[in-house]
């Protein structure tokens, strides 16, 4: 009996969606990943809908197209990220990086691609064994031969 391997976890940043192909690309490959969306994000990503003049439906839509799953933001995230900025207070101040803390500490542990223009600030918070990707990387690594 061979076991599968399970898929891999990814999640996103907002500003991935200036990439014009990551939500297509996602729906086209959702049976080979399970696609987190931090709560953050999630938060964002709804609000530019409605600044578009788009429902906030039309948005939780395109997540339903994807078999996206929002990730509730819990306690022992908050402490995550709470930790994460203390040890980078001096590189990353928290006025200033607030949601990525917020972000990486809900990802920390329970995500294998993290997917975002921001590298270097989520490869800073060291995330390991996350991997930080743009979305460009992420295409040419996982796009179907």
């Amino acid at each position: 009996m061979t076991t599968l391997a399970p898929k891999p976890t990814i999640a996103y940043d907002t500003n991935t969606f200036r990439s014009e192909n990551l939500i297509p690309f996602l729906i086209k490959n959702q049976a080979i990943f399970h696609i987190a969306i931090p709560a953050i994000v999630y938060a964002e990503r709804g609000y530019s809908f409605l600044l578009n003049g788009e429902s906030f439906q039309t948005f939780d839509e395109e997540i339903m197209a994807y078999n996206g799953e929002v990730l509730p933001l819990t306690r022992v995230q908050i402490a995550n990220a709470v930790n994460l900025a203390h040890s980078h207070r001096n590189t990353l101040p928290f006025r200033d990086h607030s949601r990525d803390y917020l972000i990486a500490g809900q990802c920390q542990g329970t995500i294998n691609i993290f997917i975002s223009y921001n590298v270097k600030h989520f490869q800073a918070l060291a995330l390991d064994p996350t991997r930080i990707m743009t979305p460009e990387e992420f295409f040419l690594e996982f796009a179907p031969a």
